[in-house]
C-alpha cells in the first residue's frame, strides 16, 4: 500500500538525460559570455541552471529536429553517437557567438537607453527603466565620473584606510573593475584633516582596493 503510494524515482538513463542535456547550454553560455565580458557566466547558480537547460533545449532541437530524433528525456541518452554528438557541440559554439552578439547589443541598447529614447518612456509612464542597465550600479557611477573628469575631482578611499584625490584618467570595467588616478600636476593624500600633496603623478587602483569613490566638483576641492 505504501509503495503504490510513493513517487517513483527517476530512472538512470533519466537522470544520465537530466545531466547531459546541461553541459551544451552552459558551455554555449559562457562563450557567450566570455566573448562579450571576458569572462565565464557570472550569475547565481540557481539562475545559471535554470538559463542553461533552457539553451540547451534549443540547441537539442536545432540538431535533433534535421536529424528526426524524438526530443526527450531517453532520446537524449540513447541517441548520441559520434555524429550527433559532435553536432550537439558545433551547434553549441554557433549558439554561444550568436548568444554574444544578441547580448552585446542588449548591453549597447541598454547603455544609450537614457540618451535616445528616456523622453518617450517618460511619455509612456515608463521612465524608471532609464535606471536599470545590464551591469553594477558601481560600473556605471565610475563611468559617469570619467566623462564628467573635466568637471569634478574624485576622492578614492582604500581598504587600507589612505584617502587619495584627483581625477579618472583611465578606467576598467571588465574583467575587472579597475581606476587610475591622475594628479594635475601631482595626486594628494589626506593626511591628519588636510590634502597633502604628494609625489606621485598617478596611482592605480586595482579590483578589491577600493573601499568608496566620492566626487566633488572642482571649485570645492580647491577650498
Amino acid at each position: 500500500m505504501l509503495g503504490s503510494e510513493m513517487a517513483d524515482f527517476p530512472t538512470s538513463a533519466e537522470l544520465l538525460a537530466f545531466a547531459i542535456s546541461f553541459v551544451p547550454g552552459y558551455l554555449s553560455l559562457n562563450i557567450a559570455s566570455f566573448v562579450v565580458k571576458g569572462k565565464t557566466l557570472d550569475l547565481p547558480w540557481l539562475e545559471k541552471v535554470i538559463l542553461s537547460y533552457v539553451w540547451s533545449l534549443l540547441i537539442f532541437l536545432a540538431v535533433f529536429i534535421p536529424l528526426r530524433i524524438e526530443l526527450n528525456a531517453s532520446s537524449i541518452a540513447t541517441s548520441l553517437t559520434t555524429v550527433s554528438a559532435f553536432l550537439v557541440l558545433a551547434v553549441s559554439i554557433v549558439f554561444g557567438l550568436m548568444g554574444a552578439g544578441l547580448f552585446y547589443l542588449a548591453l549597447r541598447s541598454f547603455d544609450v537607453l537614457p540618451r535616445d529614447v528616456g523622453r518617450v518612456l517618460q511619455r509612456l509612464g515608463l521612465g524608471w527603466l532609464t535606471g536599470y542597465y545590464f551591469e553594477p550600479a558601481s560600473a556605471r557611477y565610475l563611468r559617469d565620473l570619467y566623462a564628467s573628469s573635466g568637471r569634478n575631482e574624485v576622492v578614492i578611499e582604500t581598504q587600507y584606510g589612505r584617502t587619495f584625490r584627483g581625477t579618472v584618467a583611465y578606467l576598467s570595467i571588465e574583467p575587472t573593475l579597475d581606476v587610475v588616478l591622475f594628479g594635475e600636476p601631482f595626486l594628494k593624500e589626506l593626511v591628519g584633516g588636510k590634502w597633502e600633496t604628494l609625489e606621485e603623478y598617478s596611482i592605480l587602483f586595482p579590483q578589491g582596493s577600493i573601499r568608496t569613490v566620492q566626487a566633488i566638483g572642482r571649485a570645492q576641492a580647491d577650498e
